[in-house]
């Protein structure tokens, strides 16, 4: 039997280099999507895993393990279809909508996007439920006023990542602050640092952005508020799905059975009150809600608008996300068990002098994770494995590289279009690759004043001689 080596960074780098030329090229250039180049440096990958003395059989288990990982985040992608699929079929989204663009200002929508994203976000710790709930209708509203797509996703992205980032239900913000070994809520409690002066940052942004948005510059409400009492019974019962659904994970229902109820609960209502809007008989209702559920609502107006809005959800639409999580776990899979990825960041580690540089570093290697592994686990949970140790030894707490992996893992994943969040965020609110990202303004936010805090040398938390024998040791231990 051969001996199996790590790559080198050489290596890895002759992997990695035509696989982000590839996928570039065929993202900007070729308007493609990333299966085909994912899965050729897949290839490429695995022939050099050969080389280094790997059997096909430790490559397949590399890519098994890798994909079981993804299952929970492929498994809420197909809830959240049917989710979206049910909530529009039963009337729940259209009433959300219908209420929104008459309650709402245009002028502050963007930050009143925001905000009520961030409280759902933190109520129930998921990104991706939020998006698929109360971001849709946001999406939806924010169309009706004429607002560019792409603007209103950043709004609903940023709000979703609060919690992502910040709810003590979050897997992202629990998984991180074990990989730095800190105390979850000591953990919280220190990104608030780095989160309020964001989330500020990000307010008054939406605020300034969205004044540009005046009643002279929406589209036709009256049209389309008409076209959508012509085929929906609007009714604000049909508001009570969204508030069971945050009450029921903020009870600590996990996020995929929670997802799931809020999907059963408005079948009933679709019955009761859209059945005699939309179908002749109960067995034609009963054959259209599973329709719902499986290839999402579709509906054919005169208004393209109406149209655009309400063609969406269903677990069939998820295929293409799914796909790519897939493929992109493939990639990923390889990529760590040939040790590509170790070596990447072993000689990242090499450029890190003081603590502005370690967090660039450990904030670069988060990125890098989320962009070759596609999995915003896989970036939080290698990196912070890697540097907890060169934290402490530098004397610094690893809650500074808690906050730098959430920065860098948990809120740049949604913004690469082939990560398993960016892809989620693309189809669940129906936007374009890249375009959104300039928006996402706490995202990015949060990032930037990351790296300030680091090189100023402000809000960095140090170790006394005594607390960093401890963690060293604890450190240690665990690894």
């Amino acid at each position: 039997m051969s001996e199996k080596k790590q790559a080198t960074i050489g290596q890895a780098l002759i992997v990695l280099i035509p696989t982000c030329i590839f996928l570039i090229y065929a993202i900007v250039e070729m308007a493609a999507d990333a299966h085909i180049p994912l899965l050729f440096g897949a290839v490429l990958c695995s022939f050099l895993g050969l080389k280094l003395g790997y059997t096909w059989k430790d490559l397949e288990e590399a890519i098994i393990k890798a994909i079981s990982l993804a299952m929970p985040a492929i498994l809420i992608l197909m809830t959240v279809g049917m989710l979206i699929g049910s909530w529009i079929a039963s009337g729940v989204v259209p009433t959300m909508i219908y209420y929104g663009l008459q309650v709402i200002n245009p002028a502050i929508f963007l930050a009143v996007a925001f905000i009520l994203c961030m409280i759902t976000s933190l109520a129930i710790g998921t990104s991706w439920g939020t998006a698929g709930t109360v971001g849709v209708a946001l999406m939806g509203i924010g169309s009706g006023f004429g607002i560019p797509v792409a603007m209103v996703g950043g709004a609903v992205i940023s709000g979703a990542y609060f919690g992502d980032k910040l709810s003590p239900l979050s897997d992202t913000t629990n998984l991180t602050s074990v990989s730095a070994g800190v105390p979850l809520f000591e953990h919280v409690k220190f990104m608030l640092r780095v989160t309020v002066p964001a989330t500020l940052i990000a307010l008054v942004l939406f605020f300034v952005v969205g004044m540009q948005f005046t009643g002279d510059t929406v589209g036709d409400i009256p049209a389309l508020l008409e076209v959508m009492r012509a085929n929906f019974n609007i009714n604000p019962v049909l508001l009570l799905p969204p508030i069971f659904i945050i009450a029921i994970i903020a009870l600590k229902v996990p996020p995929l059975p929670g997802i799931l109820a809020g999907a059963v609960v408005a079948v009933p209502l679709f019955f009761i009150f859209q059945m005699n809007m939309q179908y002749d008989s109960f067995a034609a209702a009963c054959a259209g809600i599973v329709d719902n559920l499986h290839y999402g609502f579709s509906i054919d107006t005169d208004n393209d608008t109406v149209n655009s809005l309400f063609n969406r959800g269903g677990l069939h639409r998820k295929m293409w996300a799914i796909s790519l999580v897939m493929v992109a776990m493939v990639f990923g899979g390889v990529m760590e068990k040939t040790g590509c990825l170790k070596s990447i960041t072993e000689a990242l580690i090499k450029f890190a002098k003081g603590i502005g540089s370690l967090t660039v570093v450990s904030m670069l290697s988060a990125i890098v994770g989320n962009l070759i592994t596609a999995d915003q686990y896989l970036s939080l949970i290698l990196p912070g494995r890697m540097y907890r140790v060169e934290y402490i030894k530098r004397g610094y707490h690893t809650k500074n590289l808690g906050r730098t992996l959430e920065a860098g893992g948990t809120l740049t994943s949604a913004l690469i279009p082939w990560n398993s969040c960016g892809a989620t965020m693309i189809v669940t609110l129906g936007l374009t690759a890249w375009t959104y990202v300039p928006f996402a303004f706490f995202n990015l936010a949060c990032i930037a004043l990351t790296l300030i805090y680091a090189f100023v040398g402000f809000s960095v938390a140090k170790l006394t001689d005594e607390e960093k024998a401890e963690m060293l040791a604890a450190a240690e231990a665990e690894m």
